[in-house]
């Protein structure tokens, strides 16, 4: 039954793909497959993507239906890029023993907001946990459920500087508001942590958001959390000044709307 069931998918694929640059799925050991595919435009992502795709369907065909993958080979030459991807199809009783891919892959998570209630080592332990190498730290400084400084920050990354990445932090109640973003109070600040060498990134500056005070238990239910502020402001324009003079990014955080490209 289960031989019938997975040649009826392997025949499936091979349908599917025939029009397309992707190879047949084939088997290439117990549980494991095999597909590859070419770009003739040289696309090397969104090659990965359709076969990550194409995996992930064929899985769910399967009765072990997790999919989990394995390796990437990639080639350019001359235009073409083309791209092999070994994968595993596994039912979830298998994901403790996940493949060595998995569990040996370096992670880095570009985007946390501290909170004043978190230890390095607290955090520490649920990176080893979550398998995260290096952690960037965007201070959160509200008077609800905030409350971090960019010296909390500075200090975790200066006490474990292979674990963590301090930014000069954008989230705070004085540059909620429009009015905020005319006054020169916040660049003083920051002007001075970006040019010291120990920061390595400016924000995260919020220019529309669509908040959710309401649906979290520590933040000021009086308060929405919505917020929309115009880009072209002279403190944002300084913001810009002092990241091309410093060589700092800017996290900018903006919901996906169309005006916010115009």
């Amino acid at each position: 039954m289960l031989n019938t069931r997975l040649a009826v998918s392997l025949f499936t694929f091979m349908l599917l793909i025939s029009c397309t640059s992707m190879t047949d799925i084939v088997p290439a050991g117990k549980d494991t497959y095999l597909i590859g595919g070419s770009d003739g435009a040289l696309n090397l992502s969104a090659l990965k993507v359709k076969l990550y795709r194409q995996a992930t369907a064929f899985c769910s065909t399967l009765q072990n239906n997790v999919f989990v993958p394995v390796t990437e080979s990639e080639r350019t030459r001359g235009s073409s890029a083309t791209c092999d991807l070994t994968f595993r199809c596994l039912s979830e009783n298998d994901l403790a023993p996940i493949s060595d891919y998995i569990r040996t892959m370096p992670l880095f998570d570009a985007h946390n907001h501290l909170q004043y209630d978190e230890s390095a080592e607290m955090l520490i332990k649920w990176m080893d946990e979550a398998g995260v190498r290096r952690m960037v730290l965007i201070p959160r400084r509200y008077r609800d459920d905030g409350r971090a400084t960019d010296e909390m920050a500075l200090a975790f990354a200066q006490r474990f500087p292979d674990r963590f990445i301090a930014f000069v932090g954008g989230q705070r109640e004085d540059l909620s508001k429009v009015i905020d973003w005319d006054r020169d109070s916040f660049i003083v600040e920051a002007e001075p942590k970006a040019e010291s060498g120990q920061f390595h990134g400016l924000g995260e500056f919020i220019i529309l958001h669509y908040g959710y005070n309401k649906y979290v238990g520590t933040t000021n239910k009086n308060n929405s959390g919505d917020q929309r502020l115009p880009l072209n402001t002279p403190l944002m324009k300084r913001l810009f000044e002092l990241g091309e003079k410093t060589g700092l990014p800017l996290l900018i955080h903006a919901e996906a709307e169309p005006d916010m490209t115009e």
